[in-house]
């Protein structure tokens, strides 16, 4: 789908990833719905792993992520940018964008998405692009908070992790 142009964000959230060593519970349940809401627990591995160990991995517990995450976001986001971002996420737009590109993922890395393709309408992408204009949408979808080296180091090493418990 041409017209999704801010998939890319989300593209860049799922394979650029990274956050803190997961290892502690949630400290922020507003940050952890929001991880939830964006559907990152269902995107994190793809295209780093074999078909094989993708199928053991979908097997673990689906928040294995979640804390690496909500722990980014409580640290980047204040209380009203994750509360605005959760409403978004949540919302008809904000989820078929999550959806539209996942399944985008899915296809770019040879899979086949467990979900059909969504629908998205231009008022759709309008809302997507009002969001990208606000100051949580600016930092999800347009500098990409989870995307600085200290981030995307720490969801390395959760990955690793999450891979050598597979390969065994």
């Amino acid at each position: 789908m041409h017209h999704l142009r801010y998939v890319g964000a989300l593209l860049a959230i799922a394979l650029l990833l990274g956050a803190p060593a997961a290892s502690a519970q949630i400290q922020s349940p507003a940050a952890a719905r929001l991880v939830s809401a964006m559907r990152i627990d269902d995107v994190t591995l793809l295209g780093k792993t074999s078909p094989k160990t993708l199928d053991c991995v979908s097997k673990l517990d689906r928040t294995t992520f979640a804390p690496v995450f909500a722990q980014a976001i409580a640290a980047n986001m204040s209380a009203q940018e994750i509360a605005s971002s959760t409403a978004f996420f949540e919302s008809a737009p904000g989820r078929k964008y999550i959806d539209s590109g996942i399944y985008q993922l899915y296809d770019a890395v040879g899979f086949t998405s467990p979900d059909p393709e969504p629908s998205v309408s231009e008022a759709d992408m309008q809302a997507v692009t009002a969001f990208s204009r606000t100051s949580a949408g600016d930092k999800l979808l347009v500098r990409r908070i989870f995307d600085s080296p200290e981030i995307r180091g720490a969801i390395g090493a959760r990955i690793q992790q999450v891979l050598n418990g597979c390969s065994q």
